[in-house]
């Protein structure tokens, strides 16, 4: 046992501390496979009780603590060097499922919730494209999808939360019932408390879809035609997808997907490619699951230095196309890049940093690099920082999961009118900041 962890022999904890080499290799790596950061041990809690436990003793000592559900990140954030490792897969059960919400472990998938709800035809209203990532993952960041543009975030549908503070307390929490709490864990990047379990909004869930890929000549005419499809309220499901086309150049498609009537994707000089009936499970179940979606990225390629940015929608034709005249090579063989609209009126989390415009876009880029590449690597963080400059210089924002490094300055101008709220929460959730430090807020 290390020196750091000497006392934890006294915990009172009902799951496990494990400490071996294997269990640390694996906690001190991500998604991104970019940072190593190893643990001193990682706990397996059975309940939040454990998790108040191994904070307290934490915070007493001074060790740093990171919650980790899935390992999704893609730059160290989940990640805490020498601390302890929440493993929030431990917790993944989901406890009622009414009409109208259910209550769910933050260790919990998505997927999980979903096999849940379906049976009663229900769902989330906004779900990743990928389903196996943690509930409590995603409510740390915002939780963004196709449906968005209804919707919102997943952070915007989330009815009540109990968590366990940076000083072991375990308290719930609501827009009505410490609110401060609240609005601190939502989108907050874990710096206040850990999410152990969440009660989320559901609505009725269709049983089958209509979806459409219409290929645009470009990525003007492509933002355009979504524009258009969010603003008329003519799809309930729009993403766009640029895709490289084997020759060096991009094709730019449309996910058009419509939950009831057959809605008219067809917008401005749009050739549909593809049109199929099929259930709502298949649809967002379409990337499959973690070893399906893994395997299809052929050899599990990784570093995976991914980045996503927020951008007015006037400016976002601009910044797509200065990242799209980059060599190819900075997104790798399997690189691609995602882009589409969302109202600015769907989105309430206030810790959710996006622009202030009556239509921004999502912006992101899937950057894959070879085994062992440390000059592509290299090369990739400095295309995400470029990407956020751009955005962030026509007032865009950031959203951090992204393989893009700030200081505290950088963190400060990040979360903007909102960083005094951040702050103050800190000081009195997290006195002795032993939470989030792999984010390098504080």
């Amino acid at each position: 046992m290390a020196p750091l962890l000497a006392g934890t022999e006294k915990l009172m904890l009902t799951g496990r501390l494990r400490d071996d080499d294997a269990t640390k290799a694996k906690a001190g790596m991500d998604f991104g496979g970019i940072v190593d950061r190893r643990p001193a041990a990682v706990v397996e809690p059975c309940d939040a009780d454990d998790i108040a436990e191994i904070v307290r003793f934490a915070t007493d000592r001074g060790i740093r603590v990171s919650a980790r559900g899935r390992g999704h990140s893609t730059h160290g954030q989940s990640l805490v060097d020498g601390g302890i490792v929440i493993d929030m897969s431990a917790l993944a059960a989901v406890h009622r499922v009414e009409l109208g919400y259910a209550v769910v472990d933050a260790g919990a998938t998505w997927r999980t919730v979903l096999e849940a709800t379906l049976p009663r035809g229900l769902t989330p209203p906004v779900l990743t494209d990928f389903l196996d990532l943690s509930v409590g993952g995603t409510l740390s960041l915002g939780g963004i999808g196709g449906t968005s543009h209804r919707y919102g975030a997943q952070t915007d549908n989330v009815i009540a939360l109990e968590v366990v503070t940076g000083a072991g307390e375990r308290l719930t929490c609501s827009r009505a019932s410490n609110a401060e709490l609240f609005r601190a864990v939502l989108a907050g990047l874990g710096q206040c408390a850990i999410v152990t379990q969440a009660t989320v909004a559901l609505v009725p869930a269709p049983t089958h879809v209509r979806r459409r890929i219409v290929a645009y000549p470009d990525a003007v005419s492509l933002n355009a035609a979504q524009r258009t499809l969010v603003e008329d309220r003519r799809c309930d499901y729009v993403e766009g997808l640029i895709v490289q086309d084997g020759q060096g150049g991009w094709l730019h498609n449309l996910e058009a997907v419509s939950f009831a009537a057959d809605a008219d994707v067809v917008v401005g000089d749009g050739v549909v490619l593809e049109t199929m009936t099929m259930s709502y499970f298949d649809f967002v179940n379409r990337l499959g699951d973690e070893e399906t979606f893994l395997s299809g990225l052929m050899h599990k390629v990784q570093p995976r230095p991914w980045c996503t940015v927020y951008v007015p929608g006037d400016d976002v034709d601009a910044v797509v196309d200065a990242s799209l005249a980059r060599p190819q090579s900075e997104v790798g063989s399997l690189g691609m890049f995602l882009v589409y609209p969302i109202p600015r009126s769907a989105l309430s989390t206030p810790l959710l940093r996006v622009p202030d415009d009556e239509t921004m876009f999502q912006f992101s880029v899937f950057r894959y690099a070879e085994p062992a590449d440390a000059a592509a690597v290299k090369s990739m963080l400095a295309a995400n920082r470029d990407m956020y400059a751009q955005a962030q210089a026509v007032g865009g924002t950031l959203y951090p999961f992204a393989s893009v490094v700030l200081d505290r300055d950088g963190w400060e101008a990040h979360w903007g009118n909102q960083w005094e709220m951040l702050r103050s929460a800190k000081t009195v959730y997290d006195p002795k900041g032993v939470l989030g430090s792999g984010q390098g807020i504080f």
